[in-house]
């Protein structure tokens, strides 16, 4: 039973190797891309009879790094998150050490009034004086949470009785992430009855838009239940004109839910704050502090300004041996989550905000900001480059051109592999209105002008090597 002995075991062996992966990562890379055959090949995948010894699984560690794609590294900007902050990941060792469940504040206490503390301040930064919510697996996750709680809370009745004969409408932007879609096949409302709503040429959804079309789904015999604005969309990064939509929320009496998952970090910056200027008019929010800022996967909350309405739209169960009725029954977050075991992902939030502090949210977003549009800028300096969206947040659209400029969109697929497969930079591509383009996401704190500027020659590099061999 020695394996299963916290006093034996060699913790200083892993974390050696924990300590030579980060102090190696600078000249690492993000690792080149390996095909699934290679990897097989490389790294054994093999589930033993008999246990292998410490000194072989620290061997199997190492491997398992040296072929795992390194997001520590600043070039990594595939999505909407990059290195996590040390003390993030300093959390995340301790919450898995300390392997509580959050259901009951019984078997969490401080953990429970950390998240509480979390959810508060959060609130505050939104607008709200007081604030309901709890921490979920993701941001589509916390917008499922979001259409439940307004249909729960909207139509009561469906709580128990589900939809029956109502046929439910949920508005979204065109430019909305794909997780509403799923939302709606998971309430049983229908993927189908999903309204895009169209956006401008910087991707905001129209507020007269939306007002037409739901005027137009009540024509139809359809119940609007809930209108999703997005604060920072997954491609363009742009942020949808809230004030103007909760106008239209408020005129026709639907729950305004924001997925502010990736741009709600911009609230702690009091230059850039105002691009969400009316999320305070929300009825429910989602927001990833693992995206802007940095408190690692997953560090999600589904977020409501309406006390108690989480609460009677997901409490159901378990009081016969986990929700006892006492003193600190009041404090349980199980009944308001859609979880029962669910770790507590509030410490590294908690210590990561204990170490930045509200100043230090502040200067990490505005430097972001700053660099985004440094690498804009310096995009169009570039004859070889495109830009093609002025960036409104962290998301830079651009894409290499060939001096047979029709060629642009063939090329970006392409460059974009090469970078990946000489491991240079992992950047994601997109399209949009028939065009494709680099999606580079300035996010890590460490990819500073130097590396941006580094990125920008491996493209054009990559986009002449692709030209070369199609001349």
């Amino acid at each position: 039973m020695e394996n299963t002995n916290w006093q034996q075991f060699p913790f200083d062996k892993f974390f050696n190797v924990i300590k030579s992966y980060v102090e190696n990562t600078p000249k690492q890379g993000v690792v080149a891309f390996e095909e699934p055959a290679e990897l097989r090949e490389h790294f054994d995948m093999t589930l033993p009879d008999l246990g292998r010894s410490h000194d072989e699984v620290v061997k199997d560690l190492e491997a398992y790094l040296e072929h795992a794609r390194n997001t520590l590294h600043p070039t990594f900007a595939n999505q909407l998150y990059a290195a996590p902050l040390p003390i993030a990941f300093i959390g995340d060792a301790v919450a898995a050490m300390g392997n509580s469940t959050m259901a009951t504040y019984e078997a969490a206490p401080i953990g429970t009034l950390l998240e509480r503390a979390l959810i508060h301040n959060l609130g505050k930064y939104i607008g709200w004086d007081r604030t309901e919510g709890v921490m979920v697996t993701g941001g589509s996750n916390a917008n499922f949470s979001g259409l439940l709680l307004a249909r729960n809370t909207r139509f009561p009745e469906t709580r128990r009785f589900g939809n029956g004969n109502t046929r439910f409408s949920v508005f979204v932007s065109e430019e909305a992430h794909y997780s509403f879609f799923k939302a709606l096949n998971q309430l049983g409302i229908g993927t189908d009855n999903l309204i895009p709503v169209p956006s401008d040429s910087q991707g905001r959804m129209r507020a007269s838009e939306l007002d037409r079309l739901i005027k137009a789904a009540k024509e139809r015999g359809f119940t609007p239940m809930c209108v999703a604005a997005t604060a920072g969309t997954t491609v363009l990064g742009a942020f949808d004109p809230l004030d103007e939509i909760a106008d239209v929320c408020k005129q026709h009496n639907l729950w305004l839910h924001v997925d502010a998952a990736w741009g709600g970090g911009t609230l702690l910056s009091t230059k850039h704050k105002a691009k969400l200027k009316g999320i305070e008019r929300a009825d429910s929010v989602t927001w990833d502090t693992h995206k802007m800022l940095g408190t690692g996967l997953v560090s999600s909350f589904i977020l409501t300004p309406h006390i108690g309405s989480l609460l009677a739209s997901q409490r159901g169960g378990g009081n016969n041996y986990l929700f006892h009725d006492g003193q600190e029954n009041t404090l349980d977050l199980g009944p308001m989550s859609l979880q029962c075991g669910r770790r507590v992902d509030a410490l590294k939030v908690w210590l990561s905000w204990r170490l930045m502090g509200d100043k230090g949210w502040n200067d990490l977003i505005d430097t972001l900001y700053s660099r985004a549009q440094w690498m804009a800028r310096e995009i169009k300096k570039r004859p070889d480059l495109q830009l093609l969206y002025e960036p409104e947040s962290l998301n830079v659209c651009f894409r290499y051109l060939p001096k047979r400029h029709y060629l642009a969109n063939t090329a970006v697929r392409p460059i974009r592999d090469d970078l990946i497969k000489r491991g240079d930079a992992m950047i994601n591509w997109s399209s949009r209105t028939g065009e494709s383009f680099l999606r580079f996401i300035v996010v890590h704190p460490g990819a500073d002008e130097k590396v941006l500027g580094k990125i920008l020659d491996d493209v054009i590099a990559a986009g002449q090597r692709w030209e070369a061999s199609h001349a």
